[in-house]
């Protein structure tokens, strides 16, 4: 694991309401409470108005640790043994003067094609469905935030697909639908289409996408209790 101890940041003061929630003591056997809970005056003192001459606070920044609890499944795959992917997702901030930080993250659907440019065809596809309801959170870098997910294959899908991507001329397209909830429980659908291409880097082989895009299908405002966090 690659992190840093470094004081905490002007627009990060966000996350010290997640930081403030998680801290608090669940005896074993109770029911965690909801996050409104932080909102109470007792709490609050610990949080509000921080960024004065004598607060202090440290954080510890990790990367390339990165939750997989966002797990895909391919759609009429019933194997007890599949095989699978891993989709790494980094998103870069807007703006450094966003006042929310996201951190919880739902994957709906993903789906990969593999298409030949020369050919203009479609040779391969895989389509795949979240397998529970819920977020997760999601890595919190300095450059953004980024997250990771599992798709499960069948054996016999993996190895054809695997052929058609390897084959020249062959292109892969990822294209993934998710949901960002920010501190401030306001929720964004977002679609992401990436154009990969192929990498060897010691024998690991990965395929990357230096300019995806990202498409907005809006905002929606979520009551505490309409957010399962896994």
């Amino acid at each position: 694991m690659d992190y840093k101890i470094r004081e905490i940041k002007d627009s990060e003061y966000s996350v010290l309401s997640d930081f403030l929630y998680e801290a608090i003591f669940i005896p074993k056997g109770m029911e965690k409470p909801s996050k409104s809970i932080i909102e109470q005056p007792e709490l609050q003192v610990y949080i509000a108005d921080f960024g004065k001459a004598d607060d202090w606070c440290l954080v510890a920044e990790v990367k390339d640790e990165l939750h997989t609890e966002q797990i895909l499944q391919e759609i009429d795959n019933n194997e007890v043994c599949p095989s699978g992917y891993s989709v790494e997702i980094n998103l870069k901030k807007i703006s450094e003067s966003m006042q929310a930080t996201p951190s919880l993250i739902y994957v709906s659907d993903c789906t990969l094609f593999v298409g030949n440019s020369k050919k203009n065809t479609l040779e391969s596809a895989l389509w795949l469905k979240n397998v529970r309801e819920g977020y997760t959170r999601a890595a919190i870098l300095e450059s953004g935030i980024a997250f990771n997910c599992n798709l499960l294959v069948s054996k016999r899908n993996q190895e054809r697909f695997g052929n058609d991507i390897k084959a020249e001329n062959n292109r892969l397209t990822i294209e993934t639908q998710f949901e960002i909830i920010t501190d401030k429980n306001v929720m964004t659908k977002c679609k992401c289409r990436a154009y990969c291409n192929y990498q060897n880097n010691n024998g690991v082989i990965t395929w990357k996408s230096d300019k995806p895009m990202v498409f907005f299908y809006g905002h929606e405002l979520k009551k505490n209790d309409e957010i399962s966090v896994l």
